[in-house]
């Protein structure tokens, strides 16, 4: 037997069956409460594919014409990393030395200021010497907008 106090699986389902039942306008007024805040959450809100992100690399990309790996290595990857290697809100640093191509990765911190790395680089790299045959350093930033929203190929 169960007790007076105690209420029983049928008079709980009864309880809100009888709110829903009795109260019809409360129940209106909710659900329109809900279409009103529901359709001005969706008129603000912005739709993009890719939010806006910086990331906070930089590639450092030197053409070095006609030479073999390890002379990139050498002659411009390891003075270009020795220069980098100080600047404030750095992370890490790699380097990628291909034949005629050395890619220094630059990482920052997500704090750093992209314009200020930017332009910590462009000073230091303004006082490294390089060999003669090497081009000017391009600095690269990643955008991931300009990524392709699909890849697509095709096999016969």
């Amino acid at each position: 037997m169960t007790s007076s106090t105690e209420e029983s699986p049928m008079e709980e389902k009864s309880v809100s069956k009888s709110f829903i039942t009795d109260r019809p306008v409360g129940v209106l007024m909710v659900f329109a409460a809900a279409l009103v805040f529901g359709y001005f959450s969706l008129t603000s809100l912005p739709v993009t594919l890719m939010p806006e992100l910086s990331y906070p690399t930089i590639t450092v990309r030197t053409e070095y014409p006609g030479a073999a790996p390890e002379e990139v290595k050498n002659d411009i990857s390891r003075p270009i990393e020795e220069a980098l290697g100080v600047i404030s809100g750095l992370k890490r640093i790699s380097s990628i030395s291909r034949a005629g191509v050395s890619d220094v990765v630059l990482e920052f911190t997500w704090v750093t200021d992209s314009a200020d790395a930017t332009q910590d680089t462009l000073e230091k790299l303004d006082q490294i010497r390089l060999p003669d045959e090497a081009e000017r350093p391009l600095i690269l930033h990643l955008d991931p907008a300009l990524d392709p929203v699909m890849e697509l190929s095709f096999r016969e």
